[in-house]
């Protein structure tokens, strides 16, 4: 925040008297001009000391707190080139819960258009897997907007999502001395299909280099519902970890399939699949090639985004009273 804006001292939550477009605010006790014109300029409705967001955005809500009490609201971003350079995606980690509840909510209105089972009564998704200290959800904007989340979870005393259905498979990979991570609730809302189509592989390549460069794992396990699968086969170089079997949560059933990324030979793979073709088309450059020192600064930093709470992480006890099945 510029120094010559004094912020307000005090931050009431309230309705607003005259919604935009029949959305809440929350409203300040003193704003000045100044931060009504800064807040515009950030995306926001901001007049007569009301600044107006969509009740389920409350990153934004925390954002635009911070930017009134005077407080950094800057995140480390990573802006994504594509092929049309107008889609202005942005990727960034989520680095508290306002940013994972967010988050979670679009997986959860992703999923449930889907009629994927769901996970509690909660209008969000979120389990045991995603409050381990070492998960990372990466978040993908469109012109500020979220449109996509990710979460790279590491293998632990939990196991991992997929062990659930093929809990044999990764016993004998463990066994083998491989190092496993998966990932989950992977979410694009969007109607733009270039901007799906990008966030969802910026989302990938940024989680395929946490997973090697932070985790130092060796494969990337996931548990897909049945229709993804040939997504995950032949654009991004997954393979079986054996046949289709029945998820079942919550009285509901759904096919699902154990998949695997052996990412000491995925690059070989992006190789023999997409090496020779042109532009944009040549995922191997784009995952093998493309941005290495940016993302690699990236993930540093993602590393580094400890949210209070997690297990494990600052301000939550390890769990040595659960233990994986053997």
């Amino acid at each position: 925040m510029e120094p010559n804006l004094k912020p307000p001292e005090t931050v009431i939550f309230r309705n607003c008297p005259n919604p935009v477009d029949g959305r809440k605010a929350f409203i300040t006790r003193q704003v000045t001009v100044e931060h009504c014109l800064k807040l515009q300029a950030e995306g926001f409705h901001a007049c007569g000391g009301c600044v107006h967001a969509s009740p389920e955005t409350a990153a934004q809500r925390h954002s635009a707190i911070n930017s009134l009490l005077g407080l950094s609201t800057q995140k480390e971003a990573f802006s994504c080139k594509t092929g049309n350079a107008e889609l202005n995606l942005e990727l960034t980690a989520a680095r508290s819960w306002p940013d994972l509840e967010e988050a979670y909510c679009l997986v959860y209105r992703c999923f449930r258009q889907e009629g994927l089972p769901e996970t509690g009564p909660v209008k969000l998704r979120i389990d045991s897997f995603n409050r381990l200290g070492e998960a990372r959800t990466l978040l993908i904007h469109h012109e500020r907007k979220l449109v996509g989340a990710l979460t790279v979870l590491p293998d632990s005393v939990l196991g991992l999502p997929a062990d659930e259905l093929y809990h044999a498979e990764l016993k004998a990979l463990r066994h083998s001395g491989r190092k496993l991570c998966g990932f989950s609730s992977l979410a694009i809302e969007t109607p733009h299909k270039d901007v799906a189509r990008w966030a969802r592989l910026h989302l990938f390549r940024a989680a395929w280099r946490y997973a090697r460069n932070v985790l130092e794992a060796t494969d990337i396990c996931v548990l897909v519902p049945a229709n993804h699968e040939m997504y995950y086969r032949k654009l991004i170089m997954f393979e079986q970890l054996g046949e289709a079997r029945v998820y079942a949560l919550g009285g509901q059933h759904s096919p699902a399939i154990g998949l695997r990324l052996n990412l000491d030979l995925a690059p070989k793979y992006f190789k023999a699949a997409y090496g020779e073709a042109e532009g944009h088309a040549n995922l191997y450059r784009f995952f093998v090639k493309q941005d290495v020192q940016a993302l690699k600064q990236f993930v540093k930093k993602a590393k580094d985004a400890q949210i209070l709470g997690q297990i494990g992480g600052p301000g939550y006890p390890a769990l040595p009273q659960f233990r994986r099945k053997s």
